[in-house]
């Protein structure tokens, strides 16, 4: 019997090693098995009741997820200079529309005056040359060439005129036009100028002068490091002093919120407020009203700005949540241009990514658990979140390898660190049997029928028959006639 065990020793530590090799590995990380001695001792184990997990091992990335782009949507308000000459602007383009008109009226009534002018004495010529009785006769007199001659000279008059009349007419709308386009052009720089989201950021700077502090108009006056984590309600950068505070969302913040508008951008802005403290009375139903406006001015006081009650494009910048800096591609004191991308960042949490093996897909799905050791040593429960659809072929030949994107998130991110780009050993579950029967791997006999048995520890050494189920981390699931919780069974040490 002793060579039957041994035998049988030998060829579950091979079988196993093949085993971790395919992948039914344990959670946690271990050495390899020792080589098996044939001068195996006796020992004993007792069946127990035990948690087997069937798992198989592979390597992965550790980084941060999420890539987040701000862009500076926020430039402060303008000067009062910078507005009236907006504004100066704007009255000389009406002005000129109006004088326009006036000259274009005028010129009209002198041209139609004119005209009527010529009809009328056509008329009266042309009725004198057909009372000349003498126009009609072969010999007509004198006074008769004449009032032809007349008749003539107030035909050309007339038609002269009417061409003037329709020249100017044709200049007059071309004018009128072009004094139009002049007033549309200074009404947009105008708006630009004042109107949120243009020319200025509406929502006023900080306190200190009407550029914010007296810092520079429109310059960055305060950037985030390399590292930081920002989360909602604290300053990400600042404007010419004025604190532009990070905001969780999905809607951009494109237009005023104020009384009366409502939206998906509301309730976003709505959802900030009570996260923040500020929105008592405040319900978060996507309609701006007074308790809006009144829990926008508490959140403005506390940023240091001035209480308008209204939100304009640039006031916050939007993000699905915290933001972990990674590149700030701007300097304090730079020009704050609007729409320029100044800070990339990524969410602080961290991600496992693993290029898996595309004939282990089948293995893997959304949900399951797994362990992650990490290059210090220690250990962290994941769960996986994602697997891809599109495999990805690398290498040629022997080394070509077809894999797909899987993505893991940690139980607790402390454990990692600031761990970014390191390789970890990644267990995954393939299967998990509770409350199951088992002992070490040792106790098999080999059966020469096939299959196998434990033996009793007792005096009778009783052979049973066992039906094996998942092997892990030394031990092995058995069931059976007889296979009891308890039971002292023969397991020989390796």
């Amino acid at each position: 019997m002793g060579t039957v065990r041994t035998k049988l020793i030998v060829t579950l530590a091979i079988a196993i090693g093949g085993a971790v090799l395919v992948g039914a590995l344990t959670l946690g990380r271990r050495p390899a098995a020792p080589a098996p001695s044939l001068a195996a001792s006796v020992n004993t184990a007792t069946v127990t009741r035990q948690t087997l997990l069937d798992q198989f091992q592979t390597n992965g990335a550790i980084g941060y997820s999420g890539a987040y782009a701000v862009l500076n949507q926020y430039s402060p308000p303008p000067s009062t200079a910078t507005v009236a000459s907006a504004q100066h602007a704007l009255d000389a383009a009406r002005q000129n529309l109006a004088d326009a008109h006036a000259q274009v009226n005028f010129t009209g009534q002198q041209d139609a005056s004119a005209v009527a002018g010529d009809q009328s004495q056509l008329a009266a010529d042309q009725q004198r040359l057909a009372a000349n009785s003498t126009c009609g006769g072969s010999q007509p007199d004198v006074a008769c060439a004449q009032l032809q001659q007349a008749v003539s000279a107030d035909q050309a008059r007339l038609a002269q005129d009417q061409a003037k009349q329709q020249s100017d007419q044709l200049a007059g709308t071309q004018r009128i036009h072009q004094a139009e386009q002049q007033v549309t052009s200074a009404q947009d720089s105008y708006d630009r100028t004042v109107a949120p989201g243009g020319g200025g950021g509406g929502g006023g700077g900080g306190g200190g002068g009407a550029n914010g502090g007296g810092a520079t108009p429109g310059a960055y006056t305060a950037l985030p490091t390399l590292g930081q984590t920002v989360t909602r309600g604290q300053t990400l950068y600042s404007v010419s002093g004025r604190p532009i505070p990070l905001l969780y969302g999905a809607t951009p913040l494109v237009r005023q919120l104020t009384t009366g508008v409502s939206g998906d951008d509301v309730k976003e802005m709505e959802d900030n407020l009570i996260a923040l403290g500020y929105g008592s009375g405040l319900t978060a139903d996507g309609s701006f009203t007074s308790a809006d406006t009144a829990a926008v001015k508490r959140w403005q006081a506390a940023l240091g700005v001035t209480q308008t009650g209204m939100v304009n494009p640039g006031d916050a910048a939007i993000l699905p949540g915290p933001l972990r800096v990674s590149t700030v591609k701007v300097q304090v004191g730079a020009s704050a241009q609007t729409g320029a991308e100044i800070i990339d960042g990524t969410s602080p949490d961290h991600v496992v990514t693993v290029n898996l093996d595309a004939r282990q897909q089948t293995l893997v799905q959304v949900g399951a658990g797994v362990s992650v050791a990490l290059p210090n040593g220690s250990s962290v429960k994941g769960t996986i979140t994602d697997v891809g659809t599109v495999a990805t072929t690398t290498g040629q030949g022997s080394q070509q390898q077809t894999t797909i994107p899987v993505t893991i998130t940690l139980a607790d991110n402390s454990v990692a660190g600031k761990l970014d780009g390191a390789t970890v050993t990644v267990d995954i579950t393939r299967a998990s049997h509770q409350n199951v029967l088992a002992v070490p791997v040792t106790a098999l006999l080999a059966l020469a029928d096939g299959g196998y048995a434990i033996e009793t520890a007792d005096t009778h050494h009783r052979r049973i028959p066992v039906k094996t189920g998942i092997f892990s981390n030394g031990q092995v699931e058995v069931s059976g006639s007889g296979v009891v919780e308890g039971l002292v069974v023969v397991a020989p040490s390796l």
